[in-house]
């Protein structure tokens, strides 16, 4: 059963993009949603790394 929506916070966001893992998203679920809170501390914080950069042009 596949799952159509998910809600992602930062830390399993961050660590998919590090491990360049991050296409599992898309392969698991239909639409993924990014809370502003969450992308806020994503691409504005201390992440100044290609993780953070990666999410940016996702």
């Amino acid at each position: 059963m596949r799952i159509e929506n998910v809600v992602i916070d930062a830390s399993p966001l961050i660590s998919l993009f590090r491990s360049q893992q991050a296409q599992l998203l898309t392969q698991l679920f239909t639409n993924i949603w990014i809370p502003e809170a969450v992308w806020q501390e994503v691409t504005h914080n201390a992440h100044n790394d290609s993780a953070s950069q990666g999410i940016v042009t996702a």
